[in-house]
């Protein structure tokens, strides 16, 4: 097999070793194909093992971008000291590597943290880390290395989607890099997703303290979704450098009391999508209406009270047509009027494109 796949190698076209591109390491495995798969540009070579695989990663040593994923279809599971040992070769290889991303619940969490353990000292830099729905362990054990490593890992911009461990673990993760500067996260939530990590009561009182470990240095915050939300926990009048926030309406609810919380001294942009709270329905016209309308004012109010640098507000909504009744405003004139109220002060008003026209609207009011 090895053979088999350095021949391959030679065979590829001189653009594809010296070009900077992205590598697929495919983990998933069957029993009409029990081989982990390499893809490059959508051409793919089987490998006999991970070890085996290291022969293949040291031809691509331009690499910028790295996809480790992976499904546990069937009981083919990935050797997972192998991953490790793997993982921990392949980024003394990769000098160029700006993002490594894995995917996939065949892929043992605690393994990658293995393979990453030396990260502070084998290189000084990787930007990004991406995880996406890793299993996770019960064991704490698989934690405290990670947490001896507090403040090492040059990683700039981590990213955790369908995270299914326990708030100690993922303090421990956001600790671990020196100066964390973007943080994007989402945990399994029964509420949206139909299923639960280890921990099921994710809220700002959670998250509050979790993230005050990286506030000195922390420019952008996405949150999509959380358990409970609990916006009244939420402070972020100390986040300094805090420039881009996200957040959906879900958690941040439509009280103008706990505004004042949200507006960083040196926020720029804040992105707020609006849902609609019952995750079996898609957004209606009236999921935008007065209540949102007030909150939106009263955030760039206090942006403008407080002197911030805020210049975007922008509303992710995108609503489906249905009967409504004849007093629904259309949600864009809305969005409009604040526009118009915002702009004397430096502030846009962006928005997503209107999903229906006002002649649309009026035809199905009741």
């Amino acid at each position: 097999m090895v053979n088999k796949l350095e021949a391959s190698i030679f065979r590829l076209p001189n653009e594809v070793l010296s070009e900077t591109l992205g590598l697929v390491i495919d983990l998933e495995r069957s029993s009409y194909d029990p081989y982990p798969r390499f893809r490059v540009r959508g051409r793919e070579w089987p490998v006999a093992s991970l070890d085996s695989a290291h022969h293949f990663i040291e031809w691509l040593s331009c690499t910028t971008e790295l996809n480790i994923s992976g499904h546990a279809m069937v009981n083919y599971g990935v050797q997972q000291p192998s991953l490790s040992i793997f993982i921990s070769r392949t980024l003394n290889c990769l000098t160029r590597l700006t993002i490594l991303r894995f995917y996939g619940d065949l892929i043992s969490l605690p393994s990658v943290l293995e393979g990453l353990a030396d990260l502070g000292n084998s290189r000084p830099n990787l930007p990004a880390l991406e995880i996406y729905n890793i299993m996770g362990s019960r064991s704490d054990s698989h934690w405290q290395t990670l947490r001896d490593c507090k403040g090492t890992a040059p990683i700039k911009s981590l990213k955790l989607d369908y995270y299914g461990q326990t708030p100690q673990a993922l303090e421990a993760l956001i600790r671990w890099p020196k100066k964390l500067q973007k943080l994007w996260f989402r945990p399994f939530c029964a509420w949206s997703t139909g299923q639960s990590g280890l921990f099921s009561r994710w809220s700002f009182a959670v998250m509050q303290p979790i993230l005050e470990t990286q506030m000195a240095n922390l420019r952008e915050l996405s949150i999509p979704d959380l358990d409970i939300g609990g916006i009244e926990d939420l402070d972020f009048s100390n986040f300094m450098k805090l420039e881009i926030l996200k957040l959906p309406s879900t958690v941040t609810r439509y009280r103008a009391g706990d505004v004042p919380r949200l507006v960083a001294p040196n926020l720029r942009v804040f992105e707020w999508r609006v849902i609609n709270g019952n995750n079996e329905c898609e957004e209606e016209v009236d999921d935008f209406g007065q209540e949102q309308e007030d909150w939106v004012r009263a955030f760039v109010r206090r942006a403008v009270d407080c002197k911030t640098k805020l210049e975007t507000f922008y509303i992710e909504f995108s609503p489906i047509m249905g009967r409504v009744y004849r007093n629904v405003v259309y949600p864009w004139d809305r969005m409009d009027s604040v526009a118009r109220q915002s702009e004397p002060h430096g502030i846009k008003i962006r928005y997503s494109p209107p999903t229906f026209s006002k002649e649309d609207l009026a035809y199905w009011m009741i």
